[in-house]
């Protein structure tokens, strides 16, 4: 089971992350391009700085991407099977 962003979710989570100044977000371009019901997987998440989640997303079969998140915006994601 691992934890995923909708299309819509993550581009809410990275509109934050840029907004936010924080240090890792993501190019549009590689994830807006996929239709909507698409899923990200997050497929590496650790605590960074003791303020945020820094986690890496999976984009397609050959890119994955970096995002800084809040703790509420990590723990807020569904967990698929």
């Amino acid at each position: 089971m691992v934890k995923c962003f909708t299309k819509e979710d993550l581009r809410k989570a990275n509109n934050v992350a840029i907004k936010t100044n924080r240090n890792r977000t993501l190019r549009k371009k590689d994830f807006m391009k996929h239709i909507e019901d698409t899923l990200f997987p997050v497929v590496f998440a650790m605590s960074h700085n003791d303020e945020e989640m820094r986690v890496r997303v999976l984009l397609d079969e050959t890119k994955s991407g970096w995002i800084d998140i809040p703790f509420d915006t990590f723990d807020a994601l569904p967990i698929h099977s």
